[in-house]
């Protein structure tokens, strides 16, 4: 696995999704700074942490290594309600910033 693919895929995999290192850590049950650690490139995730990772993200672990570009995304639209589906269908529309100020309005509306 090439280091720099790996730190900067899971890099662009939260950002993408709008999270922090820490809440990150948190949907994976480690630590902030071992989700740093990985984006710079200081440690790499073991076994369990990379399918911990795919499975998060609800990718591959190819696309996770760096070794696809292909994202790989594991269906699981059969299990979805049916407003589920369509907010998933908006969401995906949505520009990076739209779907950024999507993010923050339901953390507000959770809240």
């Amino acid at each position: 696995m090439q280091k720099d693919l790996l730190m900067n895929r899971i890099r662009e995999l939260r950002e993408e999704r709008c999270l922090t290192q820490k809440d990150l850590a948190d949907a994976l049950g480690t630590e902030r700074y071992v989700v740093s650690n990985w984006e710079q490139g200081r440690t790499e995730p073991n076994v369990a942490q990379l399918k911990a990772l795919a499975n998060f993200f609800e990718t591959s672990l190819d696309y996770v290594t760096g070794r696809s570009d292909e994202l790989g995304v594991v269906e699981i639209q059969n299990t979805l309600s049916p407003d589920r589906k369509e907010l998933l269908a908006l969401y995906d529309k949505l520009s990076p910033n739209g779907k950024s100020q999507l993010v923050g309005f339901a953390k507000g509306l959770s809240r």
